[in-house]
């Protein structure tokens, strides 16, 4: 098992090329990329709001109001991060918050062990087009569009 300091947060190359860079804030983003640096191989993460407003040298007002931003914006029609709020035990009335950073992001997190090759992260950005494709691989959807078939994607 990697440990903790050996675990990247990856970003796809589709969130620059299709744009989705582009429409969110310089904020949202900042606070994207730093849920990111928490998450866990299901896309979760649960930092608090505090600690992210400290590494951004931002007021945890800011940072608030950037998730909440992220928690709005929706890519394709499909959220890019959600969030569930959980009770703190033995503390009634308060909560911490579980996000799941949502493949729609563009984020997606690897270890580095690879020993040298970069085929494990090509196989990654394989399966990760495919699942914005409907499960269709970019070589079935190109043949697709040669041939006239409809992948119903």
């Amino acid at each position: 098992m990697a440990r903790s300091e050996d675990i990247f947060a990856k970003l796809h190359r589709s969130a620059y090329d299709k744009g989705l860079m582009g429409q969110l804030s310089s904020g949202a983003w900042k606070a994207l990329c730093a849920l990111s640096v928490h998450m866990k191989e299901d896309g979760t993460c649960w930092p608090a709001q505090a600690t992210l407003a400290e590494k951004l040298d931002q007021s945890e007002k800011a940072v608030s109001r950037w998730i909440g931003e992220l928690l709005a914006f929706r890519w394709n029609g499909k959220p890019i991060v959600t969030v569930v709020k959980n009770p703190v035990k033995d503390k009634p009335g308060h909560f911490y918050n579980v996000y799941t950073i949502h493949k729609e992001s563009g984020f997606s997190i690897f270890s580095d062990q690879r020993n040298g090759s970069c085929q494990n992260e090509r196989d990654q950005e394989a399966r990760y087009n495919e699942s914005l494709n409907g499960g269709h691989s970019m070589e079935a959807i190109m043949k697709a569009l040669g041939s006239g078939t409809d992948l119903g994607v």
